[in-house]
């Protein structure tokens, strides 16, 4: 299968991008480059931004609490978004198991991968891959930010990795 990101450009249109979101604001529900964004606005945004996704319409959704019901409404909708493909979980979408991933998992993921935790009192939470092991995402008191996936929230706490068909 043809990746999004594995073709030519895709690559480094998408580390610029996300240099332009550095220190946008937490804001829930929104998704406006130096504005605000949540994690999943932020990452949506991105992907909209370089042409890679259409605008998503994403349910109503709980950024600063949730549990169970949140999380499978959060992987219902993704798995409705054209050209997303789930290509790692942690032992079957529908259980929700969360679990360190392994060196070898870590070493599969590719730029551009979305990763999906479950981090402490929020039910859901997404980064988006730039370098591994870098990685970017929206946190409630510090806005979009570049992180590692060795990060406890990241790495403790996944559940599924998605990555966008070409």
């Amino acid at each position: 299968m043809k990746w999004f990101f594995e073709q030519p450009g895709n690559v480094e249109r998408l580390l610029e991008e996300l240099k332009t979101w550095r220190g946008t604001p937490f804001i829930e529900y929104c998704g406006k480059r130096g504005v605000g964004a949540d994690c999943v606005r932020f990452v949506e945004s991105v992907l909209v931004n370089l042409g890679a996704i259409p605008q998503v319409r994403w349910p109503r959704y709980v950024c600063r609490s949730g549990g169970p019901e949140m999380l499978q409404v959060f992987v219902d909708h993704m798995n409705a978004v054209p050209g997303l493909i789930p290509v790692w979980d942690s032992g079957g979408l529908t259980m929700l198991r969360f679990r360190h991933l392994d060196d070898s998992e870590r070493a599969s993921i590719m730029i551009g991968d979305l990763l999906l935790c479950s981090n402490g009192k929020t039910g859901h939470h997404m980064a988006i891959m730039a370098r591994p092991p870098t990685l970017w995402h929206s946190l409630i008191r510090r806005g979009v930010v570049e992180g590692n996936i060795a990060d406890p929230i990241i790495d403790k706490h996944v559940f599924a990795i998605y990555r966008l068909r070409a």
